[in-house]
């Protein structure tokens, strides 16, 4: 079904989420050093999930494949994991804002809400705030994550896509 689908894509991107969050702080900054590491994780993700695993570490990370309406304004990305499967695709990243987390979680309701996201659930703990979203139709999932800690946000986001 769609949502095991989802679910299995998920779990594996929640895999390199981890992943890319504990490794890019160990990064020296030294190219050789960083593709390494990254090939290394990409292995371990694609042992883990038998689907196809790429991650990007660092300070400018590309973020042109999140629709517009997950982009934060101004916000940096830190890192990226993709990964491919027969069943879907998903890409998680990691982006790091100035701006207060409250406001970007109102930023988040409302731009995903004007681009036809429907919240499928909000979750709030001490240390952050996780939004889902899907659109059913197009088989899609949004989940964003937002946790502000010494005057830096940090926004985790998952997207993916159901194929079958």
């Amino acid at each position: 079904s769609a949502v095991r689908n989802l679910s299995l894509i998920t779990i594996g991107l929640f895999l390199g989420a981890m992943l890319v969050a504990n490794v890019g702080c160990m990064k020296c900054g030294e190219s050789i050093t960083e593709r390494i590491a990254e090939s290394a994780m990409e292995k371990a993700v694609e042992a883990g999930t038998g689907g196809k695993g790429k991650i990007d570490l660092g300070k400018d990370v590309d973020l042109s494949g999140l629709p517009a309406e997950a982009r934060y304004p101004g916000a940096k990305g830190t890192g990226k994991f993709a990964i491919s499967t027969d069943d879907g695709s998903g890409v998680t990243y990691s982006l790091e804002s100035g701006d207060a987390g409250t406001k970007v979680i109102e930023w988040y309701k409302a731009s995903a809400e004007k681009a036809g996201w429907k919240k499928a659930a909000e979750m709030e703990t001490g240390e952050a705030t996780m939004l889902i979203f899907g659109k059913e139709e197009e088989k899609k999932m949004l989940n964003v994550t937002v946790s502000s800690d010494k005057g830096k946000t940090t926004i985790a986001i998952v997207y993916g896509q159901d194929v079958k």
